[in-house]
């Protein structure tokens, strides 16, 4: 999913980026264009009404620098209103004590990564003594299960699944 966003956020900058001179309807047509990645992609629609409310404000009321083409103010533009939706902060991971049990839950649309994160939590959980055990609960996916548990065998951690539970789907 991550990837079908930054390709087609990729096509609109080359698209934008490579006019010698912008107008508003230019403009309009790219961030309509990344409004529909974004909606593509499940982002509320209320997130991507003041993304692009605020974007279409900024890119249509900047004043170009001389020294930037148009194309290049557009697209920081968009940089700047995508760094202030997603946050510029790095987020530490703040869990309880090691004693204490903690509980993650990865929730995503399909091929978005939540196997492959999950692995990489986990491994990076052990490096910091933790314990962690994962657990496949995913028993749509032909593979689903046994994807984790050769992942938790590579990595050292355990993972809880059922016996032919894939087969009860």
């Amino acid at each position: 999913m991550l990837e079908r966003i930054s390709n087609k956020f990729s096509q609109i900058t080359r698209e934008i980026a490579g006019k010698a001179r912008i107008n508003e309807k230019n403009v309009r047509d790219a961030v309509d264009e990344i409004k529909l990645a974004l909606l593509e992609a499940d982002v509320h629609v209320r997130v991507v009404r003041r993304f692009v409310n605020r974007t279409l404000e900024e890119a249509t009321g900047e004043k170009v620098l001389n020294a930037v083409q148009p194309g290049q103010q557009f697209v920081k533009i968009v940089h700047d209103r995508l760094v202030q939706l997603l946050g510029d902060a790095r987020q530490d991971l703040e869990l309880k004590g090691p004693d204490t049990v903690s509980v993650m839950l990865l929730v995503g649309l399909q091929g978005s990564g939540k196997t492959t994160t999950a692995a990489k939590l986990a491994l990076r959980l052990r490096q910091e003594d933790r314990r962690p055990l994962l657990v496949a609960a995913d028993l749509v996916r032909p593979a689903a299960v046994e994807q984790l548990v050769t992942l938790g065998q590579q990595l050292g951690v355990p993972v809880y699944h059922e016996q032919g539970a894939r087969e009860t789907c």
